[in-house]
């Protein structure tokens, strides 16, 4: 596993990576679960990295939550918890023109700019 980590988000200090990488895969996880019961929590929310850690690595730093629950003193992962929850800025949504940039390959933003102002 330490190998993948190291090779996929290339870096060689794979604790903090993996601890950051579970955390925000987490609060992912937080957001979907958002966006399907009240809409989305956050129009600018996204994850930070390519790849997602192993089911063991979120196992192992209890989640990502690992360094939250040693900043609020707390040892019992579940009494933690049950008073932790991520906080999303709502924000506004992107117009149509611009969310259709996001998802488009570099090489053919060009064309789609002289397509769209051309005609």
């Amino acid at each position: 596993m330490d190998k993948y980590t190291r090779k996929k988000f290339q870096v060689e200090e794979i604790d903090k990576i993996r601890e950051d990488a579970c955390f925000h895969y987490v609060e992912g996880l937080q957001w979907v679960l958002s966006y399907y019961t009240s809409g989305p929590p956050s129009w600018s929310w996204y994850y930070p990295h390519h790849y997602a850690p192993f089911i063991n690595d979120l196992v192992e730093t209890s989640l990502g939550l690992k360094s939250k629950m040693i900043e609020s003193n707390t040892e019992d992962f579940h009494e933690f918890s049950k008073n932790f929850s991520f906080e999303f800025q709502l924000g506004k949504p992107f117009t149509p023109f611009l969310q259709l940039l996001s998802v488009l390959p570099p090489e053919s933003q060009g064309f789609f700019f002289f397509f769209f102002f051309f005609f």
